[in-house]
């Protein structure tokens, strides 16, 4: 994505990546967080949040090490030197299945919970909180189009 919106093959790439700021025009199109879901079952349902440094205790699932979303606990775990038990990562249709095989903690983006969560499950917010903000990015030399125009309107209408 990131090359061909640079070579202007793309006119938009939807993204939770920044790249190349200064050959890019983005903007904040949605907000999200990563949480922590678990089974019902589990001792976290007593809890109104979850403490980053508290996850050292969990086995954890996330999404794949290319993602955004991976990247943003390891930075966080590096930066407050916690090291976490990764014990799988994965899309998140297979992580949610994972969580009561595993026992486990998945971090996951919150509205993801939406389409992929199963009976059972509940989630709290991980304290300090791991944005995950969606980008409208283009090629700050790319003129808009009538119809970059029109998609741009209604992505930011649509997602207010």
């Amino acid at each position: 994505m990131k090359e061909n919106i640079l070579n202007k093959k793309y006119d938009f790439v939807i993204s939770r990546d920044l790249f190349e700021k200064n050959l890019i025009k983005c903007e904040t199109i949605a907000k999200d967080e990563i949480v922590a879901v678990y089974s019902s079952s589990h001792i976290l349902t007593q809890d109104k949040f979850i403490n980053f440094s508290q996850l050292k205790k969990e086995k954890i699932l996330t999404m794949n090490n290319y993602t955004t979303v991976y990247k943003k606990i390891m930075l966080l775990s590096q930066k407050i030197g916690v090291d976490l038990n990764i014990v799988r990562t994965g899309r998140i249709e297979s992580l949610v299945d994972y969580i009561k095989i595993e026992d486990a903690v998945a971090l996951i983006p919150f509205k993801s919970l939406n389409i992929f969560k199963k009976d059972g499950l509940d989630f709290l917010p991980i304290v300090p909180s791991i944005d995950l903000d969606v980008f409208l990015i283009k090629n700050k030399d790319t003129h808009y189009s009538e119809s970059m125009k029109i998609f741009h309107n209604f992505v930011k209408n649509y997602l207010k």
